[in-house]
């Protein structure tokens, strides 16, 4: 059995248990539960991978729960070599995260991951008292070109196009924002930004003297679709680029495939951070 193949709940839970000889990989007690090393919710496929999965006892299970141990220590105990992660999260240029999903940063603090306003999760790092060490941040999600394959436009999928003109871009929150690139954002831009509902992110670019607005996201990790991020960025007073394109994706292909221009091209329909490569690309530049 391949550790990266994926696998049926049962099988994922006898293949766990066989493999730690039924024993809790963190104590030697006798092992109760199949853990999820990174939370299953994070994998769009359920994440029954041997890899993502370590025996262990009840209290462990909870420490596990509660980010008391982290997911290296897991695997390491386990004797798994491959960090294996979702693929949404492979694309954050971060190597570490807890059991929810939230990037490691530094040595001890700790960035908002999708699940981190869930109840459930916000119940478990209370319990463990890691809520202190969490920054209000949130790492942009990577783009990749269409020529990587990752994208999942057809025909008919509406989009829109905006010139890809900036040199950083970064996830906001109503406090403070983290980007691949260490400038400063303009603080009447982050002012602006405050307005956004609790939970809420905003995808920006910079332009010389301002922010400028590429998507909204929910408290859910929802893209908000296109008619809906003009509502907002109108209400909350940040400039939006200017699409050069807005149409079906065909028709973009037969106008711009010649173009050496550069592109940041995205569905105009609501879409999950989960499948956020499916529904953003560039074409000709990737930041």
């Amino acid at each position: 059995m391949s550790n990266l193949t994926l696998l049926s709940r049962d099988d994922f839970r006898e293949g766990v248990f066989s493999r730690d000889k039924y024993q809790c990989v963190l104590c030697g007690k006798a092992g109760v539960d199949a853990h999820h090393i990174i939370e299953r919710k994070l994998w769009q496929d359920g994440g029954y991978y041997l890899d993502n999965g370590a025996t262990l006892c009840e209290a462990c299970h909870l420490k596990a729960e509660y980010t008391l141990v982290s997911c290296e220590e897991i695997r390491v105990k386990a004797g798994i070599d491959n960090l294996l992660l979702p693929v949404h999260l492979q694309d954050t240029r971060q190597d570490y995260f807890d059991k929810w999903g939230n990037p490691l940063y530094g040595e001890h603090l700790r960035l908002q991951g999708e699940l981190f306003f869930e109840e459930a999760v916000q119940i478990a790092l209370s319990r463990g008292k890691k809520l202190s060490l969490f920054l209000a941040q949130i790492l942009p999600p990577q783009l990749f070109t269409f020529e990587e394959g990752y994208s999942s436009f057809d025909d008919e999928t509406p989009i829109i196009v905006l010139p890809y003109e900036w040199n950083q871009r970064a996830m906001v929150n109503q406090n403070i924002c983290i980007s691949p690139t260490t400038d400063v954002f303009p603080q009447k831009s982050l002012d602006k930004i405050r307005a956004i509902p609790q939970g809420w992110k905003v995808e920006v670019v910079w332009l010389e003297k301002e922010m400028a607005v590429l998507g909204f996201w929910n408290e859910d990790n929802d893209c908000l679709n296109w008619d809906e991020t003009l509502e907002w960025a109108e209400l909350i007073e940040l400039p939006l680029l200017k699409p050069i394109f807005k149409g079906i994706y065909a028709t973009f292909v037969s106008q711009f495939q010649q173009s050496n221009s550069a592109y940041y091209i995205r569905n105009k329909q609501s879409f999950s951070l989960k499948f956020f490569k499916a529904h953003v690309a560039t074409q000709n530049k990737i930041l």
